[in-house]
């Protein structure tokens, strides 16, 4: 799979976008370019990540957070599926950046899609029970719950609460 790093824009912001994978084939040297001048990552195509890539992702992150000093961390935005549950695992994941919006993955039990939904970080956080939050699907409009294979999803929310 053909890892893909991309200079993008959101609302006149500069960003990078990552899709595919985070192996240790990611070019860590072209995502701190254009790190220099953005503000977000989009984790939104990521599909899979491995030991390897998160393994060089927590330690590149930690050098290139020294060496460039910023006032403001730098938003993990649209952190995919397979981002979030590797967060779960391995905090430190995230540990030089901000979390600012995430996928939520959601099944309809009326006509059986599957669909993720992106929500804000802090809007998740102030619920009393994330377990218990539901979205409408647009197929069938009926409330959607929380997929099925998620009962450790919220758990990077509260790192010292971690699963390890």
């Amino acid at each position: 799979m053909t890892i893909k790093i991309e200079a993008t824009e959101r609302n006149s912001i500069l960003g990078v976008k990552i899709s595919n994978e985070i192996n240790e084939d990611l070019d860590f040297e072209k995502l701190g370019s254009l790190l220099k001048n953005a503000d977000f990552i989009d984790l939104s195509g990521i599909e899979t990540l491995t030991s390897m890539g998160i393994a060089m992702w927590c330690r590149y992150f930690e050098k290139f957070s020294n060496d460039n000093p910023r006032d403001d961390q730098i938003k993990l935005l649209d952190c995919s599926f397979a981002v979030i549950y590797q967060l779960c695992y391995i905090p430190e994941f995230s540990s030089n950046f901000e979390i600012d919006t995430f996928m939520i993955p959601f099944y309809c039990e009326a006509c059986g899609s599957e669909f993720n939904v992106v929500k804000k970080k802090k809007e998740i956080e102030s619920l009393d029970d994330p377990y218990s939050i539901t979205n409408p699907c647009e197929k069938s409009k009926t409330d959607s719950e929380l997929s099925g294979y998620c009962s450790d999803y919220f758990s990077f929310l509260e790192p010292e609460d971690s699963i390890w």
